[in-house]
């Protein structure tokens, strides 16, 4: 059973139950910054609500200003035995484990987080992999299938603190030359649709371009792997 995020009203509503309606109800702006930062999540509201009934001297506003600073947000987000960087390190670690195909769902997610690309498209995914797009495809599926990232019509979309704890793994894994690579066939892949556009509407031009996004890069891999 995939449950999504809460929706607003309900999350400022677990918040009020957890901190106390007063805390809550004195700065409803506040309040609703605190939900949006913690991603709508249960954990992560539960944990804020908890560390804000505990400490009579912290308000919400303080709280959502430490939560802005997205490379401590995680360290905030913990609180005894709860923490959610270990919730969501569960299913990383699945992937990484699982070897194969895994490895490759593992590398997408944390270029995902050092791009900072939070909704993209199969055909931007393949870019980052240097793949083509059946092979970024059966890595989105395996991403889904561990709640790492959800399809949204034609595009996908890495949640807020998934894409935090991303960029902490990007940081910690994978050289800069490997993300600036990654970029860079980004680039060429977005620049392809550009000038796919370009002859759908002037046709006359000549052939449609072969372009694929990749061409130039002596590192793609060819075919599938």
């Amino acid at each position: 059973l995939h449950l999504g995020p809460l929706q607003m009203g309900a999350a400022v509503a677990l918040l009020r139950a957890l901190a106390g309606a007063a805390r809550v109800d004195r700065d409803p702006a506040a309040s609703v910054e605190v939900a949006r930062l913690c991603g709508l999540l249960p954990l992560a509201l539960r944990i804020i609500g908890l560390r804000v009934a505990r400490h009579a001297e912290r308000d919400l506003r303080g709280i959502a200003a430490r939560l802005r600073r997205e490379h401590s947000r995680l360290d905030e987000l913990g609180l005894a035995d709860l923490s959610v960087r270990a919730t969501l390190e569960i299913g990383y670690r699945q992937l990484a484990l699982a070897g194969g195909p895994g490895d490759l769902a593992a590398r997408l997610f944390r270029l995902l987080g050092g791009l900072s690309l939070a909704t993209f498209t199969a055909d931007v995914a393949a870019a980052v992999l240097g793949v083509d797009e059946p092979a970024a495809l059966r890595v989105l599926d395996l991403l889904m299938d561990h709640a790492m990232v959800e399809r949204t019509g034609l595009d996908y979309e890495v949640h807020d603190l998934l894409r935090v704890y991303a960029v902490e793994l990007a940081q910690r894994w994978d050289p800069p030359a490997e993300v600036e690579d990654a970029a860079a066939r980004v680039a060429r892949r977005l620049l392809a649709g550009v000038r796919n556009s370009r002859w759908l509407y002037e046709p006359a031009d000549g052939d449609p371009p072969r372009d694929n996004g990749l061409a130039g890069d002596p590192g793609a891999p060819q075919g599938t792997p």
